[in-house]
């Protein structure tokens, strides 16, 4: 009997790693701790981070830690303020294979939500790159009703609309948000909203001891 390996199938499925740079935003929810990671291209900048984030189509360069900002301003009615923390973001640089942290940024945006968070829930909204590479911006543990599906970016209420459509226009409107910066894999910018779900996260029910 004959054993074949052959990598291409997952290489085929993954979209190539292209992206310059990221930032990893971290928080933690009633003792359990989480992060997004969003792809970009930056530059050294006088910012308080260090860096500032390259704007797609010439609208010109987003400070770091405005960006940042934007972010963690986007989730505080997804979190209850007393069961999340948030961290220090760091700014990392692709050199090769090897991820080199450049900057780092501590948020005065903190959640502000009275409703609890959903344990070993997570938000999964799934993106297109102008290549239509998928990009997926996940959420551990928010507060929204599990399970739930939509695919247009105000489909899940007030709170989740703000989050959601601030990496689709007309949100180039408003300095800082997603739209303007952030890039998948591919190294390249949000084309549009394919659609978002909330379920359970089986690795998250592990770590809680619910598996």
């Amino acid at each position: 009997m004959f054993i074949v390996f052959c990598p291409l199938k997952e290489a085929r499925l993954s979209t190539p790693l292209d992206a310059t740079h990221k930032v990893v935003m971290p928080y933690t929810v009633n003792g359990l701790a989480h992060q997004t990671v969003h792809y970009c291209s930056a530059v050294p900048s006088g910012d308080s981070s260090g860096y500032s984030f390259v704007a797609r189509d010439g609208l010109g360069n987003v400070d770091g830690s405005l960006g940042i900002d934007k972010f963690y301003a986007g989730i505080q009615q997804l979190y209850k303020a007393s069961e999340t923390t948030v961290g220090t973001a760091l700014i990392f640089e692709r050199s090769g294979s090897i991820w080199l942290p450049v900057g780092d940024y501590i948020t005065s945006a903190t959640p502000g939500s009275s409703v609890p968070s959903i344990s070993c829930s997570e938000l999964v909204m799934t993106l297109r790159d102008i290549d239509f590479h998928k990009i997926r911006v996940m959420l551990q543990e928010p507060n929204g009703d599990v399970p739930s599906r939509t695919t247009a970016p105000d489909g899940f209420g007030a709170n989740f609309d703000t989050f959601m459509e601030a990496y689709v226009l007309p949100a180039a409107l408003v300095d800082g948000t997603p739209w303007l910066w952030v890039q998948g894999r591919s190294g390249l910018y949000i084309r549009g909203f394919v659609s978002a779900v909330i379920a359970l996260n089986r690795k998250t029910r592990r770590n809680r001891g619910l598996a």
